[in-house]
């Protein structure tokens, strides 16, 4: 662990041993430090006493005093000599040594009230003075552990720490130790000193390690040595394998000694030593430990899960968690550690501000950095890549990554596009760790976790983990828990387990861990067992309390018991409930560490020590109040020189009981010094947030508020931003009076970016009154009659004609005019793009027309290329091909001017919707085809959705239906990977769309049903008109005539009052009037006949519009009328579907034309035959199962009736003429 130099002090000349300590770990030296200056205020004449220390070129030393005397290695090989003799008889200056070793107990028994544990106690590390007093002298592996755990921070055991030949089985196993690892140690030094050898000597290290591990100590009366049997006994029980099974107590060592003759030494009863109790074992968990190792062994095996470890707090999750995570590591498993970091509350009723984006998986990152760093080039590249660029903004590291600086800078996006390309990356990362080996992610308290943490866990799919080796699991408190949070928990492929309390039983076994007894006193059990509740932390803070404070004292023959010998054991002067334990125990803390655990309390559960330091104004040296407060149990040495409370709920009770004013001046002394402190600034924006609105400054909070919002948004944190917005809004404590001045246009602003942040949650009727709003600050309410969207659309669009023709009178008035003409178009325009989603057609164009205004008024470049692309593709469907070709060139050279890559892509998708909507299929694919690289080149699977809705619909529309199932099965991916619910909904109807048109009617249902089941989370009624006509169309050709009539109806409603503005819902009209025309024929009543007539009528309005409704508006016009009764005009309106299809290029409108027209040919006759075999030809070159259709003369009329496909249909079933079929697909 270092070297030790005999050194001089220079200027008072004192001799002293010098040690330097050279650590690996950065991180180490502050925490070695405060170790120092911690031993270096243990006032015992057995501990070395440490005179100073420092640093010497960033490394750590510290000075002791230099003793005479000789180790107790050199007093051994006096006895004994360097050759060690085959056998003894008696082992030689008995009293003498047992006096040594009953003189040693009394330093390590003080250490250990003190809550240190040497790790690594050996002869060597003993002094000898001459008198005989034993000093321990090296403290290297010396940990302060906290005796009893009350809130286990999650720590991962597996490193080995210690000398081979002293060390406890614990140790070996990587474990936490606790005191009773000294008395192990101190247990083979005996045997040493007794036997001239320790317990277990003699070949390699691993062999030495393995018999500490498996061999029992054969009792030295055994090997016939003559020594007492109390003494045999006495090292039987130090040697121990297990903690629990070992003498619990120097000071009960000391006594077996001295009544073995073993003297005292001078003052040793003077110094008595603090009570303790001890860490418990993990008790009353077996089953969950077995339930977890089968996870582990899936791990190892190549499989990954999702696991969620809720409970009440205090139950044990984290130490539950903490012991799994030691197993794993035991196991070769990578084992990663986060926390969800939460900036303040002040009790289960206040709100939580969770810390920033992804702060769970920032350790995650951080491993990943330190894993490249050790990689080459190439691998690297494999592990992280341009994935870096990308999850920089959340953990800075990854920045400086070798090889980071060669790639470009990530596009910057926005909406659900920004957070999905998010997923895709951490999610490919994940993966690519995991392929040098499982990993294990323990992620603890998930209660307090950012929205973005948990929709990425959402996003985790079954099929990811079991293809991939990783194993996440997540701990949270039930009783804290939020509806995102239980979602995941409720989620299929999620594993969930709840911890209940702890039985009597439990807790007895834990008391009996913590005293030290092989079984509690019954009635100290009753007591504790009554007012925990079976609470695992109630237990310990009860114990703990009880012997802290001397209610609870061990005598001399090792029994506990209250000062007063006759006072019963469940009588303890104590509080019943957690709280007053908790505040009692605050209570007694030394007085000069209240100011830091009150700062402390203010500051949050985690806070930088340095920071801590430089708020308490007291003479008190912070370090050794931060000690004390360790010691008691209040704190506990977080990592990177951060420092937390042990639990929540002493944070809680601590701010409870500060006084509002002296909360308020700490809070704002805590901003003060941040403002200026260094550090990642957009991280601390929260923090700032939060402490200039406790302290009671709503000027400054808001102005925090306001760069939290920003930084949430451009981070995809939309939920933390939504959250920041709407808190500005509320403590804003400016009132917009006067319009477009400088404090309404900064409302304006907020509103709009709430509402941009509750867009890119999916949410866009929830967006809608904040952009409402917005525009409404700065300019107008929106209309709320279609009259007054007529009204502003007229408006809007004279007002853009002006501008085309006098560009002069574009421009704002003054400065301010601009600036909120600028923020009022951008606001108008996301509420075009809502409206649009909406199919509403009016005020779609009057918000496109009005943003675009607003944005050519403030003579400012904005991103709005979207709104020209909206007014691009609407101007085409209404048939103005040179102005939609005008708009979207503006489009394109708007996203260049603004660096808008998001703009471009937007141009060339909506420009390739345009076109298949007209039927243009090949400038539709270059267009689609060249922004779907674009989309890919920008990690941008949001984008790449909408693309390949748009491409699918090309490719079913052209009959590649190969091609349209391959990308409607990619949508309904994304959807699921990413939790996207319409993606998801969009690839299952596409798909079923296929099935249907292939005659699958049986599938397409499934996948129909399965997409309505999403609806309800989406607002998307273009997706509602498809999907239920084209379930409506494939009940009727199933016979299902009631429930096809109830989807007909709800379709209807779809369609009633909405202008078809969105080219994909062409296939639902077209399905509805099929429909509508199915039940008419079966059924011939009048109701039936209207609606037949009505959905007809509304399906022409779409073909008016877009093109490639025409084909099948025309065959299915000649249907209604030959049901109607007409001869002529149905093959009229049927020869001209079969044209349009024709020059349209699309082949199953062209196929189901011919099938028309065969049915409504003469039976007989020439032309049916011609019709039907073409019909034929071309059905089976799409690969579609043909529909049996019956077709009959009465009367000099012929009637149709849907049949149930066959699945043997052939080509001759349409023999003879007197039973001639048709195809309706």
């Amino acid at each position: 662990m270092g070297v030790v130099y005999a050194a001089e002090h220079a200027e008072t000349g004192r001799r002293v041993a010098l040690k330097t300590v050279r650590l690996a770990a950065e991180g180490a030296v502050p925490s070695l430090r405060r170790e120092i200056l911690a031993l270096g205020r243990v006032d015992h004449p057995g501990v070395v006493k440490i005179v100073d220390e420092g640093l010497s070129e960033g490394m750590p030393w510290y000075a002791m005093e230099l003793l005479p005397g000789r180790t107790l290695r050199e007093y051994n090989d006096d006895i004994w000599g360097t050759q060690r003799p085959a056998g003894i008889c008696e082992p030689p200056h008995l009293p003498r040594t047992l006096a040594l070793y009953r003189r040693l107990c009394a330093p390590l028994s003080f250490l250990h009230g003190q809550g240190f544990v040497l790790r690594d106690l050996t002869p060597t590390n003993v002094v000898v003075r001459p008198d005989g007093t034993p000093v321990l002298v090296d403290f290297g592996l010396a940990a302060q552990l906290r005796a009893v755990e009350g809130r286990d921070r999650l720590h991962v055991g597996g490193s080995l720490v210690g000398t081979c030949a002293y060390m406890a089985p614990e140790q070996i196993c990587g474990e936490t130790g606790d005191a009773r690892a000294d008395l192990y140690s101190l247990g083979c030094m005996l045997h040493e000193s007794l036997t001239g050898e320790p317990p277990f000597a003699g070949g390699s290290a691993v062999d030495v390690l393995q018999r500490h591990l498996e061999d029992v100590p054969v009792p030295l009366s055994q090997r016939g040595i003559a020594v007492p049997a109390e003494l045999d006994a006495l090292l039987l029980g130090l040697l121990a394998k297990r903690p629990s099974d070992r003498i619990g107590y120097a000071s009960d060592v000391a006594a077996v000694l001295g009544e073995l003759g073993g003297e005292a030494g001078d003052g040793e009863l003077g110094l008595r030593a603090r009570g303790y109790v001890y860490r418990p074992r993990l008790v009353g968990r077996a089953h969950w430990l077995r339930t977890f190792d089968g996870f582990l062994r899936k791990l190892c095996d190549g499989i990954g899960a999702l696991v969620l470890l809720g409970g009440e707090s205090g139950v044990g999750k984290t130490r539950l968690a903490s012991e799994f995570a030691t197993r794993a590591r035991r196991a070769g498993v990578r084992v990663i550690v986060g926390d969800c970091g939460l900036v303040g509350a002040t009790g289960a009723s206040d709100v939580h501000q969770t810390a920033a984006a992804l702060h769970p998986f920032r350790s995650f990152l951080q491993e990943v950095a330190d894993v490249c760093r050790g990689l080459g080039p190439d691998e690297s590249e494999h592990l992280l890549g341009p994935r870096g660029a990308v999850l920089a903004v959340y953990e800075a590291s990854l920045a400086s990554v070798p090889g980071q600086a060669l790639h470009a800078d990530p596009v910057t996006l926005s909406g659900p596009g920004a957070r999905y390309r998010v997923f895709t990356v951490l999610r490919e990362t994940m993966a690519a760790l995991a392929e040098k080996g499982p990993v294990l992610l323990v992620l603890d308290d998930l209660q307090w976790a950012d929205e973005l943490s948990l929709s990425f866990l959402q996003s985790l799919s079954s099929d990811f983990l079991a293809a991939h080796p990783i194993l996440i699991i997540g701990v949270y408190r039930s009783d804290e828990a939020g509806d995102r949070l239980l979602d995941i928990v409720h989620a299929t492929g999620a594993h969930a387990i709840t911890l209940d309390r702890l039985a009597r039983e439990g807790v007895g076994a834990m008391m009996s861990d913590m005293l030290a007894l092989s079984r509690p006193p019954a009635d100290l059990l009753g007591v504790v067992a009554t007012e925990s509740e079976g609470i695992p932390f109630f237990v310990a803070e009860y114990l703990r309390a009880a012997v802290d404070e001397g209610l609870l004292i061990r005598d001399r023959a090792g029994r506990w018991r209250q000062p007063s010998a006759d006072a019963p054991l469940d009588r303890l002067p104590l509080p019943g409930t957690l709280q007053e334990l908790l505040e009692r125990r605050l209570a007694h803390l030394p007085a000069p560490t209240t100011p830091f655990v009150e700062m402390a309390a203010c500051l949050g559960r985690e806070f930088d020590a340095e920071l801590l330091f430089a708020l308490v104004r007291e003479d008190v040296d912070g370090a050794i109040a931060v000690q004390q407060l360790i010691q008691r149990c209040v704190l506990e040495e977080s990592a990177g020189g951060r420092f937390r409370f042990v639990h929540d709920k002493l944070r809680e009770a601590t701010y409870a009981v500060i006084p509002p004013e002296q909360r308020r001046e700490l809070h704002r002394r805590a901003a003060v010094m941040l403002e200026g402190w260094p550090g990642d600034t957009p991280r601390s924006y929260p923090l700032l947030a939060h402490h200039w609105t406790r302290a009671g400054v709503p000027a400054k909070a808001v102005e925090y508020l306001e760069k939290a919002g920003g930084w949430a948004l451009a981070s995809a944190a939309y939920r933390d931003a939504a959250d920041f917005f709407s808190r500005a809004l509320e403590l804003d404590p400016c009132t917009p009076l006067l319009p477009r001045s400088g404090a309404t246009l900064r409302r304006a602003r907020w509103e709009r970016h709430l509402g941009e942040a509750v867009w890119g949650l999916g949410d866009l009727a929830g967006a809608a009154p904040h952009f409402d709003e917005a525009v409404r600050y700065l300019e107008r309410g929106a209309p709320r009659t279609r009259l007054r969207w007529a009204a502003r659309f007229a408006a809007e669009a004279l007002r853009q004609s002006v501008h085309l023709v006098l560009p002069s009178l574009r421009h704002g008035r003054n400065v301010d005019d601009a600036a909120a003409s600028g923020e009022a178009a951008l606001a108008a325009a996301r509420q075009a793009r809502r409206h649009y989603f909406a199919g509403e057609a009016l005020p779609t164009l009057a918000n496109a027309l009005a943003a675009t205004n607003l944005a050519e008024r403030s003579a400012v470049e904005l991103p709005l290329a979207e709104t020209y692309w909206e007014l691009g593709y609407v101007a085409g469907v209404f048939r103005m091909r040179r102005l939609a070709e005008a708009y979207f060139r503006r489009a394109h050279r708007c996203a260049e001017r603004t660096l808008d890559p998001e703009g471009v892509a937007g141009a060339l998708r909506a420009e390739a919707a345009y076109c298949v909507g007209m039927g243009r299929w090949e400038q539709a694919r270059r267009a689609g085809v060249a922004a779907l690289d674009l989309a890919e080149a920008h990690q941008d699977p949001h984008e790449k959705g909408m693309l390949l809705a748009v491409l699918a619909h090309a490719d079913f529309c052209t009959g590649d239906f190969a091609l349209n199932r391959q990308r409607s099965m990619e949508i309904l991916g994304l959807g699921r990977r990413h939790a996207n619910a319409q993606y998801e909904s969009w690839g299952l109807y596409t798909i079923g769309r296929n099935h249907l048109a292939r005659g699958e009617l049986d599938h397409a249902v499934k996948y129909f049903e399965e997409a309505r089941a999403i609806f309800p989370h989406v607002s998307d009624t273009g997706s509602r008109i498809l999907c239920d006509g084209l379930l409506a169309l494939a009940c009727v050709r199933r016979g299902e005539l009631e429930r096809a009539q109830a989807f007909c109806e709800s379709t209807t409603a779809l369609v009633r009052d909405v202008m078809p503005t969105v080219f994909t819902t062409g296939h639902g009209y077209a399905a509805l009037a099929e429909a509508c025309l199915g039940l008419w024929d079966h059924r011939r009543t009048e109701p039936d006949r209207h609606r037949a007539w009505t959905a007809c009528s509304r399906l022409w309005g779409y073909a008016v519009l877009f093109p490639i409704g025409r084909p099948v508006a025309l065959v299915l016009t000649a249907r209604a009328l030959s049901l109607a009764g007409l001869r002529r005009a149905p093959r009229w309106f049927a020869l001209r579907g079969l044209a349009a299809a024709e020059k349209l290029a699309m082949p199953l409108e062209a196929a189901t034309a011919h099938a028309e027209l065969a049915w409504l040919a003469p039976a007989g006759s020439p032309r049916r035959g011609k019709h039907r075999d073409e019909a034929v030809r071309r059905f089976a070159a799409l690969g579609c199962v043909q529909p049996q259709v019956e077709a009959d003369t009465c009367g000099g009329r012929t009637s149709w009736r849907s049949r149930p496909p066959p699945h043997s249909a052939r080509k001759d079933a349409w023999e003879p003429a007197n039973q001639s079929q048709s195809t309706i697909p």
